[in-house]
């Protein structure tokens, strides 16, 4: 009878050797696909392009000059100086573009506004400049919120920037 029982357990062994190997392909492709699943909900509208900050950044960069150069009077103590800046801002959004244009009076005039009440003495300096830059481009991006939106910008570069 022993050997009656090793052509079963012999035939059974591939068998159950299948069976396993059909549940771990099962198993693999249930977690794959629960990942995947869990990643469309959670990012899914990104991923399928129509968030537009995954769009945005996938976008060329757009460059807008602010015509004209901005020319401001700067207050020191005893002397009368001047500012020229040329600027150029960047952005990935073509609406943006249209919002710069038709929001243009109202950039200028804070620009103008935040260009005259700066210190001599800080403008002089790379650090001065780069805070100053920092300081367009959150105005800028307040105007188009308020105004258009949220149309954004992302940097802006001071083309020219000329103090006497």
């Amino acid at each position: 009878m022993a050997t009656a029982a090793q052509p079963d357990s012999a035939a059974s062994a591939p068998a159950a050797k299948t069976g396993k190997k059909r549940t771990l392909v099962l198993l693999l492709i249930l977690g794959v696909c629960g990942g995947a699943a869990g990643t469309y909900f959670m990012y899914g509208r990104d991923m399928l392009g129509a968030g537009g900050e995954a769009k945005a950044a996938l976008r060329d960069p757009i460059y807008v000059s602010l015509e004209p150069p901005f020319v401001v009077n700067l207050e020191n103590s005893d002397l009368l100086r001047f500012l020229q800046i040329e600027i150029q801002v960047m952005t990935r959004d073509p609406e943006a573009v249209a919002a710069l244009e038709r929001h243009a009076p109202a950039i200028r005039n804070n620009l103008l506004l935040i260009f005259a009440a700066q210190d001599v003495d800080m403008l002089g300096s790379r650090a001065g400049k780069t805070a100053l830059q920092e300081q367009v481009t959150q105005e800028i991006n307040a105007i188009l919120a308020e105004r258009a939106g949220g149309a954004l910008v992302d940097e802006t570069y001071f083309t020219s920037f000329v103090m006497q």
